[in-house]
């Protein structure tokens, strides 16, 4: 936001909705130099997308610098997902309305539109990533063995999924860490992406998942998941309802 003659863009205070649902309600962009990016994943049944922007309040402006619409597959999103809290499945994933708060290229460096086929941004994991058992970071140089039924190049680009942070030690006190921020009134939609680009075999490789203390998975076999394949990319989604 900036001053222009009479405008204090500083001060505008808007909402911007569609014709279903409200993407953002009593906004004020931070007064820093930093751009802000909204990103949103919505279910569109219709033949029009209306984009409604709308300043709440006297004598307040809204704006916007741009706007992109970028078509995605169908199946991007699943329709349903393991719920961590309670324990249970979560139906209707496909349909609801979804912002990014956090897309994250683990152990590799950041992925620009450009190199992305629905022109995401993949930043690096230097801000979240917090652990005090070493790691070291990998870049596997050969073809990634994509499979039927599991992730494609549109779930990820192949500089994610060829890029790894890896455990430089073992035990049971061993772990990587990430930390969010995140709004504990609002549910979430977390997924893993993983390509097993370190074992030198199949079936060498175990770990257990967490969030937060909850169990994602226990003992994940990385070939198994993938059907006996190395370097071959899936990912797993959980949900957490607020």
């Amino acid at each position: 936001p900036f001053k222009y003659q009479s405008y204090d863009l500083t001060t505008a205070t808007f909402k911007v909705s569609t014709q279903d649902v409200v993407l953002l309600d009593n906004f004020t962009a931070p007064s820093s130099s930093s751009p802000v990016f909204k990103e949103y994943s919505l279910n569109i049944t219709r033949d029009m997308l209306v984009l409604t922007f709308v300043p709440v309040g006297n004598n307040t402006p809204a704006f916007v610098n741009a706007i992109e619409v970028i078509s995605v597959p169908d199946d991007l999103i699943t329709d349903s997902a393991p719920n961590l809290d309670p324990v249970g499945q979560y139906l209707g994933l496909s349909t609801q309305p979804l912002q990014t708060f956090y897309r994250i290229n683990v152990g590799g460096p950041k992925v620009t539109p450009e190199n992305d086929t629905l022109w995401r941004t993949w930043v690096t994991d230097q801000s979240s990533f917090l652990n005090s058992t070493p790691t070291i970071r990998l870049n596997f140089p050969g073809k990634l063995n994509f499979q039927n039924g599991l992730a494609t190049e549109e779930d990820a680009p192949d500089s994610v999924y060829n890029t790894v942070r890896r455990l430089n030690s073992t035990g049971s006190m061993s772990n990587m860490t990430w930390q969010f921020d995140v709004d504990g009134r609002s549910s979430y939609l977390v997924r893993f992406h993983f390509c097993d680009i370190v074992s030198k075999a199949p079936y060498q490789l175990l770990f257990d998942v967490y969030v937060d203390s909850w169990s994602v998975v226990k003992d994940l076999d990385l070939s198994d998941r993938a059907f006996g394949n190395l370097a071959a990319p899936f990912y797993i989604d959980v949900v957490l309802l607020s």
